[in-house]
């Protein structure tokens, strides 16, 4: 099962320097990861991994979002079922993330023309880092455009 944890540094991510900011966003990319503001305006990480259960995924999401931040303290940590974090992100939930290219060649459409319809808010994405992504299972394409499943 997949679990999404939410990480605070004690860092501001103003106070953090642009090298230190692109070595976070990388460290947590392999774990469809991303390095966002908190509500606090703190650095926040936010990591999905597998594991059996939420006990198990605890124990992963801290030791690896330790050994991540490189000696940064952390100070909050949120971990839930990955359905459960897209639900409360206001996503619907989803089979899973496509890339732009990867939406784009399923369609016949041009990248640019997907970018439009996530800037439209008419295709369901998120992004990751610098990339976006899209939502799988909560899309269709009807009439030449793509329209909401939820």
């Amino acid at each position: 099962m997949d679990f999404t944890a939410e990480a605070e540094l004690s860092a501001a991510l103003d106070d953090l320097h642009a090298a230190e900011i692109d070595s976070l966003a990388s460290a947590v990319a392999p774990f469809r990861g991303r390095l966002t503001r908190s509500l606090l305006g703190r650095a926040r990480l936010v990591v999905t991994l597998s594991a059996d259960g939420l006990p198990q995924a605890v124990t992963l999401a801290s030791a690896l979002l330790r050994d991540l931040v490189g000696g940064r303290d952390l100070v909050s940590l949120s971990v839930r079922s990955a359905r459960d974090h897209e639900s409360v992100s206001g996503l619907p939930p989803t089979d899973g993330w496509s890339s732009v290219s990867e939406v784009a060649a399923e369609r016949a459409i041009s990248r640019q023309a997907v970018l439009a319809q996530i800037a439209a808010g008419t295709l369901p994405a998120a992004k990751v880092g610098t990339t976006w992504v899209v939502a799988r299972g909560a899309r269709r394409f009807e009439s030449g455009r793509f329209e909401n499943d939820w």
